[in-house]
């Protein structure tokens, strides 16, 4: 979160930005500040906990089988 400030106008590119984190409780606050600063951006209700307990897929960049921790 941080960091955005300084990367907000990377972000106004007028591509929807999903935000994601584990539980979707940190990811929530960040949809919040994004859409405030006149972003476009959704959050993944639930995080990649709910979106691993649904049977989705989870990689990592490199293709191998994650886990969300």
């Amino acid at each position: 979160m941080s960091d955005l400030p300084d990367q907000l106008d990377q972000l106004r590119d007028g591509h929807r930005i999903v935000v994601i984190c584990r539980s979707g409780n940190r990811s929530g606050k960040v949809t919040a500040w994004l859409i405030n600063h006149g972003i476009d951006a959704v959050n993944m209700t639930g995080g990649m906990q709910v979106w691993e307990k649904a049977g989705l897929p989870v990689v990592s960049s490199s293709n191998a089988v994650g886990a969300v921790i």
